[in-house]
C-alpha cells in the first residue's frame, strides 16, 4: 500500500499518525467536487468553505467516482495550485498498459 495523505510524528513518549491531504477539486461534467483523500480511508467530501461535508461520502453513482478514479490511477497529479486534480480520459493506467503490452506478446 503506498502511503498517500499519511503524516506522523514519534517524539519522547509519544507517537502521532495523521491520514488525509488535500483540499483538493476535481471537475467533471460541469460539476466541482471539493474532497481530502487517503489511501487509508479514501476521499472525504468537503463544503465550499473546506470544512467536511454533513454526509461526507460521495453517492455510489456519482460521476465523482470515475475522475478520483482516473486520477488516482494516473498518479495523482496536481496543477500549479496545488490543489486543482489534473487528470485525462484517454490515458491508459499503468495496469492497463502493462495487460495491453502482454496481450501483444
Amino acid at each position: 500500500m503506498s502511503e498517500f495523505g499519511h503524516f506522523h510524528a514519534t517524539g519522547a513518549g509519544f507517537h502521532m499518525d495523521k491520514w488525509g491531504a488535500g483540499p483538493f477539486v476535481i471537475e467533471y461534467l460541469g460539476k466541482t467536487f471539493r474532497f481530502e483523500d487517503s489511501d487509508m480511508f479514501g476521499p472525504i467530501r468537503l463544503k465550499k468553505d473546506g470544512d467536511p461535508a454533513e454526509n461526507q461520502f460521495f453517492a455510489e453513482k456519482s460521476p465523482f467516482w470515475y475522475a478520483w478514479e482516473k486520477w488516482v490511477d494516473q498518479g495523482r497529479r496536481l496543477s500549479e495550485d496545488g490543489i486543482t486534480c489534473v487528470w485525462s480520459h484517454d490515458e491508459p493506467t499503468p495496469s492497463k498498459a502493462r495487460q495491453t503490452e502482454e496481450a501483444r506478446s
